[in-house]
């Protein structure tokens, strides 16, 4: 294995996702109901993204791997789908 692993832990927030799902509240946020990858990644909706705690790291790509990843955005090539649940206690949205 690789010794130059990449962290992408660093690019989205965790949070406590059983947290997230006590006490619902009205979300502090109005945000849009749908959302397309150039909304998140104007930064749009990119501040409320967050990363359940209980998901594994993404610690162990390899800049190639990174790489590879970005290059199937620029080429348009097919990415599967993300799940995205919006936490009705923070508004925040998960990846899941």
């Amino acid at each position: 294995m690789s010794k130059n692993l990449v962290n992408l832990d660093a690019l989205l927030l965790r949070e406590d996702f059983e947290e997230a799902i006590a006490n619902p509240e009205p979300p502090p946020a109005k945000l849009p109901q749908y959302f397309r990858l150039p909304d998140i990644v104007s930064g749009i909706t990119a501040t409320a993204l967050r990363k359940p705690d209980f998901q594994r790291e993404t610690a162990y790509w390899t800049p190639r791997t990174v790489a590879e990843f970005v290059q199937s955005f620029v080429a348009g090539d097919v990415i599967p789908s993300i799940i995205l649940w919006r936490s009705p206690t923070t508004g925040n949205i998960f990846v899941i």
